[in-house]
Parts: structure tokens; sequence; C-alpha cells
């Protein structure tokens, strides 16, 4: 398993479970724990993340170390990946017969469904946000508001099935 975190302070934890592990792979949690850390609500385009081997986090403190309660701490080398992009798409995905709203770098959702929006950060607040995107994707409210990122955002990006369909056969 890998450790992977953004390297501001507050991130969420993101692991990596060891299953044939990519750098891509690795690349894709960082931007995820990126997206959902701080550097989101504070309007950073990019940031930086690290990873490291399940072996190298503990919670227990050396002598002489003190580790605040829900602390982890990182002994040995951290593996950088510099100027990742902060933007997460948004799409529904098909999983154990059951259509499900899930938040995802870019290629990773881009790969498993052709109906997804992509956001970044910017300057419309998160429910109003929320409220545009259900309306444009007919999904549920609240289960949108429950996948955004902290803060405002701005959609750049998106991809509808009936858009594909539109264009494809040039009917209206």
């Amino acid at each position: 398993d890998y450790y992977v975190h953004a390297d501001i302070h507050g991130a969420p934890s993101v692991v990596v479970k060891n299953t044939g592990i990519t750098e891509k792979t690795l690349v894709e949690a960082g931007i995820f724990g990126l997206c959902y850390s701080k550097a989101w609500n504070a309007g950073y385009m990019a940031g930086d993340a690290y990873w490291v081997t399940y072996s190298q986090v503990s919670k227990m403190a050396e002598s002489g170390e003190y580790v605040p309660r829900g602390a982890w701490v990182i002994r040995g080398k951290r593996n950088y990946m510099r100027n990742l992009k902060l933007e997460i798409a948004i799409g529904k995905i098909r999983y154990e017969n059951q259509d499900l709203l899930m938040a995802a770098p870019v290629d990773a959702l881009r790969s498993r469904t052709d109906h997804y929006i992509v956001i970044i950060p910017g300057e419309t607040r998160k429910e109003e946000l929320a409220k545009l995107i259900s309306e444009k994707f007919s999904w549920d409210l609240d289960d949108v508001v429950s996948i955004l990122p902290p803060g405002p955002g701005k959609i750049v990006e998106e991809k509808h099935e009936e858009t594909l369909e539109r264009g494809n056969n040039g009917e209206e």
C-alpha cells in the first residue's frame, strides 16, 4: 500500500492499495488529495503532493518526539509530485449494477463514462455550483453537494451522452 498526501497542512490522507500501482495512479491520488484540501478553497490552481510506502507511516512517536492526536509521522524519503493541476471530474458510473455519482481525477473518470463535468477552483459558491451541476445533469442535489471539493469552483468542461449522440449523427 502507498500513502499519498498533498503538501499542505490539513489535507486528507489518500491510501492506494498495492494492486499493480503505476506512477499515473500515484499522481491521480495526489490530485485527489489536493482537490479536497485547503488548496481548493484558497483558489490554488496547482500544488504539490508526495507518496511514501506504508512502512514509512506511523502514529507512534519515537523517544523525544511528540505526535499530536490524529497526526501521522512520515519517516524517510518523501517522493514528491510537483505542480499537480487542481481539477476534478464528477460523473455517473455504473458499479455493481447501480449508477453512482463519483468524483475523481479527470483522466480516471473520462475512461469510465461519457457523462461528466470538470471543475476547477473558481468564483461560484459551492452551493450555487452544486445546484447548477444538479440541474444540468439531472443529478440529486444532495449527492452533488456531498462530493464537491470544499469551496467555490468553476465548470471548465462538460460532456453529456446526448451531446455525443448529436455530434455523431449531426441531428439536433
